[in-house]
């Protein structure tokens, strides 16, 4: 797993398209603040059962709103559409995905404050095992919010520290955001979210198959490479057209670099067929390619009578 090829994937496909984010994301933090702010000007800033239910109502309409945004940046990101303002809303349309999202983030919310109860460090890898769970969400909307959670920790098994070196890469530009008045999270925000798709992407090549089946895993062929609808080169394994013998053979490899030295040697070798028909393996002289002996026609050649004239000149 390349994190900077994972991360300079998602960059490639947000272009010219990082413009069509701004709408949406300020309809997306400006939504649940309002609701939020309500509740502090009607009910004051004592406990009160109303508040708590407008409190309530913000977490909800915010995660719902997330469901959405996770949707629009995937399908910007997978399909080459642009932002879809729609998407932000599509959650909205069903009480069961407003509920589903809901429970989603009160889910990994509450899971990850227990971690934390018992360390710091627990808590931080929980949070990195749940980075997949809104996109397993919408892949999978048959599993249950914890279903999803779980789904999620399995696909990150293996891989929780090269995760945490990514949400790690991002803070210096969380940092840099601050200095802009949040200005920045107008770009910032796309480019993280893009690239946990890619992120998740990689995840499903890896470990995919492993936790849905083959048979389930839109991201990998039969074979377990990735599929070409999907197809990352930057963040996934590799297909590669190996030529041998004049045929194409696919093989997997683990990264961009074996990629290309897969493509070398196929461009390299000498096991492919050639026109003169006295050429051919032969594995005793050369495990490579060796030129086999010629084949002598037995006919025997008649002699050449000097006095014969020569067909070559005409004469």
């Amino acid at each position: 797993m390349n994190i900077g090829k994972i991360k300079r994937s998602a960059l490639d496909s947000l272009d010219g398209k990082k413009g069509g984010f701004i709408v949406p994301l300020i309809a997306y933090f400006f939504i649940p603040t309002v609701i939020t702010l309500l509740g502090q000007l009607l009910f004051g800033h004592d406990f009160s059962i109303l508040k708590s239910i407008v409190t309530i109502l913000g977490w909800f309409v915010g995660a719902t709103l997330l469901l959405g945004m996770q949707k629009m940046v995937k399908d910007t990101i997978q399909k080459g559409e642009s932002p879809d303002m729609d998407n932000l809303f599509f959650a909205f349309k069903s009480v069961n995905l407003m509920v589903r999202a809901f429970l989603i983030e009160l889910l990994t919310y509450l899971y990850t404050i227990l971690w934390m109860c018992l360390l710091i460090v627990p808590g931080v890898i929980a949070q990195m095992s749940y980075i997949a769970t809104w996109y397993i969400a919408l892949d999978h909307p048959e599993l249950t919010p914890n279903q999803c959670i779980g789904k999620s920790k399995e696909l990150t098994k293996g891989y929780k520290w090269q995760i945490f070196l990514f949400v790690l890469s991002f803070l210096g530009w969380a940092i840099l955001s601050l200095f802009t008045f949040g200005l920045l999270m107008f770009w910032l925000y796309p480019y993280i979210n893009a690239s946990q798709v890619k992120l998740y992407e990689t995840l499903m090549v890896l470990n995919g198959d492993k936790v849905f089946g083959n048979e389930n895993n839109p991201y990998t062929n039969a074979d377990g490479t990735a599929s070409g609808i999907t197809f990352d080169a930057n963040s996934a394994n590799v297909a590669t057209a190996n030529v041998v013998a004049g045929t194409v053979a696919t093989e997997t490899v683990s990264s961009v670099d074996s990629a290309v030295d897969a493509l070398i040697a196929a461009a390299t070798s000498t096991e492919a067929p050639v026109a003169d028909p006295y050429v051919q393996a032969n594995a005793a002289l050369d495990p490579a390619t060796t030129v086999a002996p010629a084949t002598v026609d037995p006919t025997p050649v008649a002699p050449v009578d000097p006095a014969a004239p020569s067909s070559e000149y005409g004469a």
